[in-house]
């Protein structure tokens, strides 16, 4: 199986409404210059009451779009981070 991974207590930089419908979510995570795109699939109505930082579990994945490949996180879990 793939591995699952896990960001904790981690910004969200942009969340935003994709697909046909609007049905899915596209995120930017990170900090500074650490930071990652994400495709959370089946969540797009949380694009707009998602919480300025969140922990989130995610399988790694090539995205190749237009001709260019990069990594991509596909948000397999979403919610508001934890105090630590």
């Amino acid at each position: 199986p793939r591995p699952m991974l896990a960001l904790r207590d981690v910004a969200v930089l942009e969340a935003r409404r994709v697909g046909s419908e609007g049905s899915h979510l596209r995120l930017r995570l990170g900090e500074g210059r650490r930071q990652r795109e994400a495709i959370a699939f089946r969540l797009g109505d949380l694009a707009e009451r998602l919480p300025g930082r969140v922990d989130v579990a995610f399988h790694l994945e090539r995205n190749t779009y237009q001709g260019v490949e990069t990594l991509q996180l596909n948000v397999q879990a979403i919610r508001a981070a934890e105090a630590q």
